[in-house]
């Protein structure tokens, strides 16, 4: 086998013109997607460019991420943006209102 590829040099040429183009493309354009499993896995995986044309023409262009975690969906319909827009609340835990209708107490001292 080693004596074939000696005596015809040009296979391996070939095959590195093949593959260089489309790991180069396949590694950018998970790079710009943000897409790190992908880009992990066209690195270290050599297949002669078979899982790079797969990611770019079936991955890439649906916006798949198959390595991406899922996310969890949050209840809350309006989260507060900041800590200190959180909502007051008593020691109870009830929230507090803002017309202070909840003090009923009188200030005649």
């Amino acid at each position: 086998m080693e004596l074939f590829f000696q005596n015809n040099i040009w296979i391996i040429i070939l095959l590195i013109l093949w593959v260089l183009p489309w790991k180069g493309y396949a590694l950018w354009t998970a790079a710009r997607k943000s897409h790190t499993g992908w880009f992990i896995a066209i690195l270290i995986i050599n297949t002669f460019a078979v899982l790079d044309i797969f990611y770019i023409f079936f991955i890439a262009k649906e916006g798949k991420n198959i390595f991406a975690k899922k996310k969890r969906s949050v209840k809350e319909e309006n989260p507060p943006a900041r800590f200190d827009e959180a909502p007051a609340r008593r020691a109870d835990g009830k929230e507090l209102s803002s017309d202070n209708s909840e003090h009923t107490h009188s200030s005649s001292q």
